[in-house]
């Protein structure tokens, strides 16, 4: 709700795609102190392969119903995923 205030855009898109259950904290961290004195304190942005891995990387105990899952190692190797993917809208491909 805290980041609602702000970013009310970013949470909209977020409620009608597949991360809606997700925290922003999941993602982003902890981010209290960037809440409550006007986003002074930077937040982490992940850009990085590694993070979407590791609710997306190819694991057999997760259901492939609820998580999409790919092999990282083959899928659009040497990019990162928001090169193509907007992880608030993970469906919505870049054009």
């Amino acid at each position: 709700d805290k980041c609602n205030e702000c970013h009310d855009d970013i949470v909209e898109n977020l409620d009608m795609d597949v991360h809606a259950g997700l925290s922003c904290e999941t993602c982003h961290g902890p981010g209290l102190m960037h809440a409550e004195n006007d986003g002074e304190y930077e937040i982490i942005i992940p850009s990085e392969r590694e993070m979407c891995a590791l609710c997306h990387s190819m694991n057999v105990s997760r259901s492939t119903r609820e998580i999409v899952q790919v092999n990282i190692l083959e899928h659009n190797s040497g990019k990162k995923c928001i090169d193509c993917h907007n992880p608030h809208m993970p469906w919505e491909l870049k054009e």
